[in-house]
């Protein structure tokens, strides 16, 4: 990778899994390591990420020096320090009530992400993931801190909750086609996918590109001195509008194609952080740059 000598860099933006995660929890000593000395520049290391608030990992909210996160696909953007929303962009109650009715008629776990929180159909999580055939592999994802509802359309719609991301972990190989095309063509949500096999939908317009480009308006940052980076569909936005971004080496085609840089090893072999240790070398060659001890 060779990083432009005229990037000037105030906010890394990264994707989690896929991207700066092993094995979708783990953070590397030196991707923290990364992290640590990014921050200490006084570069903000934020992630975006299309986990909901409350499901960000220990190892990350646990850093003392990271602030700010981008959630639920740019749906949410938080301060970390306060839990303060920054930023919201949901699907509306009864548009969301409509397409979880729709989801649950055709027998697929759904969620949704309301405010920073995961709630789920009490039908649903009495069924548990292996009913619904979600891998072991995927079992991380659907052990989230649920707030259940006995008819969950019903109360998003009567109790009036907009919804920041509606989230299937998994899709039947038999209906992914018929749903993707059925989801592409409604006009006012977005769907997305951060993995081959599930769904992520969001209120049209909103994405990760989104919630960064309103938390640099926030903190007056440009968004030509971000840097991005980022491995699947849900992160083509990010990737397009940061001055500067990578896709991760394994990647997929269309976010190698979108992003400037792609890294030279993947998330599996610490490449988040290879990439990171590169562009913080090119960045301390910017003589008078940072104020450095």
């Amino acid at each position: 990778m060779v990083f432009p000598s005229s990037f000037f860099c105030r906010m890394i933006a990264f994707d989690l899994d896929g991207t700066l995660l092993q094995r979708h929890s783990v953070l590397s000593e030196k991707a923290r390591a990364m992290l640590e000395q990014a921050a200490g520049l006084g570069i903000l290391p934020v992630p975006a990420t299309g986990r909901m608030f409350t499901f960000l990992p220990p190892c990350l909210t646990e850093l003392p020096f990271l602030r700010y996160a981008i959630t639920s696909n740019g749906a949410g953007v938080y301060d970390l320090l306060s839990g303060r929303c920054l930023y919201n962009n949901p699907i509306p109650p009864d548009r969301a009530a409509e397409l979880v009715r729709f989801f649950i008629a055709r027998d697929l776990w759904v969620e949704c992400y309301i405010q920073g929180q995961a709630w789920i159909d009490a039908a649903t999580f009495e069924k548990g993931p292996a009913y619904y055939g979600i891998p072991e592999s995927k079992r991380l994802f659907v052990t989230k801190s649920y707030r259940i509802e006995k008819d969950l359309p019903a109360f998003l719609k009567k109790e009036k909750k907009a919804v920041e991301k509606i989230n299937l972990p998994f899709l039947p190989f038999s209906q992914r086609t018929e749903l993707w095309d059925r989801m592409r063509a409604a006009g006012d949500v977005t769907p997305v996918s951060s993995v081959d096999d599930n769904m992520e939908i969001n209120r049209l317009g909103c994405h990760k590109g989104d919630g960064l480009r309103h938390l640099c308006e926030v903190l007056s940052i440009p968004l030509s001195q971000v840097f991005s980076m980022g491995d699947n569909g849900n992160d083509i936005e990010l990737l397009q509008i940061a001055g500067l971004s990578a896709a991760m080496k394994n990647g997929t085609p269309e976010a190698k194609r979108t992003a400037h840089l792609v890294t030279d090893f993947s998330c599996e072999e610490d490449g988040a952080a290879d990439c990171l240790q590169q562009l913080l070398q090119q960045q301390m060659t910017r003589k008078g740059s940072y104020n450095l001890p």
